[in-house]
């Protein structure tokens, strides 16, 4: 009883001074993303320093911004502040590759996305683990944990971890389907270089590697084999073909827009990607070799 005359004097205050009970979720939830996704806190720990329930912090993790909630609840949430508040150089910002390699190593070993979620510093949270794969940049924090996490996984077993022998082959047939190297494919030195490609053959790039890729069906087989496979056979090599489709896939995998491109590329407008996209116009080789470098893959990843 003593609740409900709380908050009915609440509601009163409230539209006596024009701010109604409810208000949109959307600034909530920004925030909450931001304590969970960039500052490391549990949402049940972002529960417990604000004051509000679990279940509020698990849906304003997949509310609408226009979706409505009680505005002192909101309030909770948006005072809450991280208790350890990261140093600058932990909350800078950094090139995702790297990191992003080494979880798709992960997955290529058999490892799944509650593991991951778990041991890469997510969490737990499986949805937040797959939505990585498309950042275009991380904070340094992040980018630790996920270290750290490929560090004590990359040579263990995903059966220790609790993955049967059938789910650990499908997520080993769905990295190799999207090309995603294992561990073994990567050195210390090339797996944050955004011009490095993975060693899949130990040979890549000779007419060995293509030799490897067929004896161990290494599929797909990789493009600097294939290269070399044709000029070891006398033939001249490929007259180099833009592909306006390799693009497109490569801005969804990291959801850009052209516009993020162009900006990114330090081109004066987004006009030039779209006539890359159309197919109305091709790159030059020197935009070529920006856009790869941009898109952290080699110039070959965008040929037809």
């Amino acid at each position: 009883m003593l609740r409900r005359r709380q908050r009915q004097k609440r509601v009163r205050y409230q539209h006596s001074v024009g701010q109604p009970p409810k208000m949109p979720a959307g600034e909530a939830a920004r925030h909450v993303r931001w304590l969970h996704d960039q500052c490391g806190m549990s949402l049940a720990h972002i529960a417990r320093a604000s004051g509000t329930s679990p279940s509020t912090t698990r849906r304003l993790m997949h509310v609408t911004d226009d979706e409505p909630m009680y505005r002192h609840v909101a309030e909770k949430i948006l005072r809450t502040r991280p208790e350890e508040p990261m140093s600058l150089e932990q909350s800078a910002h950094v090139d995702p590759i790297g990191s992003q390699r080494r979880a798709q190593a992960l997955v290529a070993l058999g490892f799944t996305g509650p593991v991951l979620a778990v041991e890469l510093g997510f969490n737990g949270h499986v949805p937040n683990f797959w939505r990585f794969f498309q950042a275009t940049v991380i904070n340094a924090t992040r980018r630790d944990r996920i270290a750290a996490g490929y560090t004590k996984l990359q040579y263990a077993d995903p059966a220790d971890f609790g993955v049967d022998n059938q789910r650990a082959a499908r997520l080993r047939n769905i990295a190799k389907e999207r090309a995603w190297a294992p561990p073994s494919c990567w050195d210390s030195d090339t797996i944050d270089d955004p011009e490095a490609i993975p060693e899949w053959t130990g040979a890549c790039g000779t007419p060995r590697g293509r030799y490897i890729h067929e004896r161990d069906k290494i599929r797909p087989v990789c493009k600097p084999c294939a290269r070399a496979a044709r000029e070891a056979a006398g033939q001249e090599p490929a007259t180099r073909v833009f592909s306006p489709d390799a693009l497109a896939a490569l801005l969804a995998n990291r959801g850009w827009l052209a516009p993020d491109l162009s900006a990114r590329m330090g081109l004066a407008g987004p006009d030039s990607v779209y006539r890359w996209l159309s197919g109305k116009a091709l790159p030059s080789q020197v935009s070529w070799d920006l856009m790869a470098s941009t898109l952290g893959v080699t110039i070959e990843d965008l040929e037809a």
